[in-house]
C-alpha cells in the first residue's frame, strides 16, 4: 500500500461523488478508516502528491478519524507549498488548511508548538517571545488566507481572533507577522516531522 495509491483512490471516490451529486460517505470512511489503520506504513513512504495527502488527511480531521490525521495535515499542506505542479490557489488553500488543523486542534498542537520555540533542536531562528510565537502561527497564516473563502464560518472565527489579537503586538505589522509567522512554522515543522518520524 502507498499513499500515492491512497491518494488516486480518494480523488476517483470524490469525482465520482461529484458526477453522481451523491455524498454518500460509505466508500470514503472506509478508505479514510483505512489509511488511520495503516497510518505508519504510508507516512514513512513518499509521495509526488502532497497537496492530495494534505486533502486526505485535513478531511479526517475535520471527521475526527485518527489522532495523527491534524498533525498529518499539516506536515503535507506545508510540504505542498513547494509542489511545483499545483496552482498558487491550491497553496493556498494548502495554508488554510493548515491555519484549520491547527486551530481545531489546539490541544494536539500546543506541545508541538512549545517545543519549537524552546528546543534548540528544533533550529527556531527568530526572537519571539512565548505569546507572539503562538499567536503568530495562526495570525501568520490567516493573513495569508484573509479573504481566500468568504464562506467559511471557521475562517471568519479566525479573522476575528487574529483582529483581536493585533492590539497584543502593535510593534508588528502584517508582513512582519507573517515573515515572524515563517520563521516559527519552519520550527514548528520540525518537531512535527519528529512526531511522525520523518526526520531526513
Amino acid at each position: 500500500m502507498r499513499l500515492d495509491d491512497i491518494i488516486r483512490k480518494y480523488r476517483q471516490i470524490k469525482i465520482t461523488q461529484a458526477i453522481a451529486n451523491n455524498s454518500s460517505n460509505a466508500e470514503l470512511n472506509s478508505l479514510l478508516n483505512e489509511v488511520d489503520a495503516n497510518l505508519n506504513i504510508l507516512i514513512q513512504g513518499q509521495t509526488s502528491d502532497p497537496f492530495g495527502a494534505c486533502l486526505i488527511f485535513s478531511e479526517m480531521a475535520l471527521r475526527k478519524i485518527g489522532s495523527f490525521a491534524p498533525i498529518c495535515a499539516y506536515y503535507y499542506a506545508t510540504m505542498a507549498q513547494s509542489q511545483i505542479t499545483i496552482p498558487a490557489s491550491s497553496k493556498v488553500d494548502a495554508i488554510r488548511m493548515r491555519l484549520f488543523s491547527v486551530f481545531s486542534n489546539l490541544d494536539i498542537f500546543e506541545r508541538l508548538i512549545m517545543m519549537a520555540h524552546s528546543a534548540p533542536m528544533m533550529g527556531y531562528n527568530g526572537s519571539l517571545n512565548d505569546e507572539e510565537f503562538f499567536d503568530f502561527i495562526i495570525m501568520g497564516d490567516a493573513y495569508r488566507v484573509w479573504d481566500s473563502d468568504e464562506d467559511s464560518s471557521m475562517l471568519k472565527s479566525i479573522k476575528k481572533l487574529a483582529i483581536s489579537h493585533q492590539s497584543n503586538h502593535p510593534h508588528f505589522s502584517r508582513i512582519d507577522v507573517i515573515k515572524e509567522g515563517d520563521k516559527a512554522h519552519e520550527a514548528l515543522l520540525t518537531a512535527v516531522k519528529y512526531a511522525l518520524h520523518k526526520m531526513d
